[in-house]
C-alpha cells in the first residue's frame, strides 16, 4: 500500500514540477514561431512592394504602403490570424502603421504590431510584434484564469528590415 501512495504521490508531484519546464519549452517554440513569421514576412514584403517604375534603376525603390500592407496580410496569414484595425499614422519625423490582429482558432491572444519608418532613415523599417502569452498547460492556465497579475507576462518580439531590393 506504501508503494502505490508513494507512486500517487510521485506522479502528482512530477506534474506540478514538470508543468512550469514543459511551458517554458512550449514558449521558446512560440518565440521561434513568432520570430520566423516576422522574417519571412518581411522578406515577401520587400519583394512584394518594389515600386514598378523604378524597377529598372540600380536601386529599386519600395512602397512603404504596400510594404506595411503586404507585411500584414502576410502575418496574419502565417499564424492564422485575421486584422481586426489599422491605423497609420504619418508624423514629421516619422511613419508608423499599429495593427492588431485576432486569433481565428484561439490558439493565440491578441497581437499588436508597430511598423515603424523613421525620415531621418527612409530606407529602415523596425517592427515590434506584442502579444500576452497564452498558457497552455493545465495548471498555468488555471493560476492564469484566478490570478491574471500572477502570469502577467508578454511575449515581445522585434525586426528590422532595409527596404531596398537590389537588382
Amino acid at each position: 500500500m506504501r508503494g502505490i501512495a508513494y507512486t500517487i504521490l510521485l506522479v502528482v508531484a512530477s506534474t506540478i514540477i514538470l508543468g512550469p519546464l514543459v511551458e517554458c519549452f512550449q514558449l521558446m517554440t512560440e518565440k521561434a514561431r513568432i520570430d520566423s513569421a516576422i522574417n519571412n514576412c518581411g522578406k515577401l514584403a520587400i519583394m512584394t512592394s518594389s515600386r514598378d517604375e523604378a524597377a529598372r534603376d540600380l536601386e529599386a525603390e519600395i512602397d512603404l504602403e504596400k510594404f506595411m500592407d503586404s507585411f500584414s496580410t502576410s502575418f496574419a496569414a502565417s499564424l492564422n490570424l485575421r486584422i481586426e484595425n489599422s491605423i497609420t499614422t504619418d508624423l514629421t519625423d516619422e511613419k508608423s502603421s499599429i495593427v492588431h490582429f485576432k486569433s481565428n482558432d484561439g490558439r493565440y491572444n491578441d497581437f499588436t504590431v508597430n511598423l515603424t519608418v523613421n525620415k531621418d532613415r527612409p530606407d529602415i523599417c523596425e517592427v515590434l510584434v506584442t502579444s500576452k502569452y497564452k498558457f497552455k498547460t493545465k495548471h498555468l492556465a488555471f493560476v492564469e484564469e484566478h490570478v491574471p497579475t500572477f502570469t502577467d507576462f508578454n511575449l515581445e518580439r522585434k525586426g528590422r528590415f532595409v527596404l531596398e531590393q537590389t537588382n
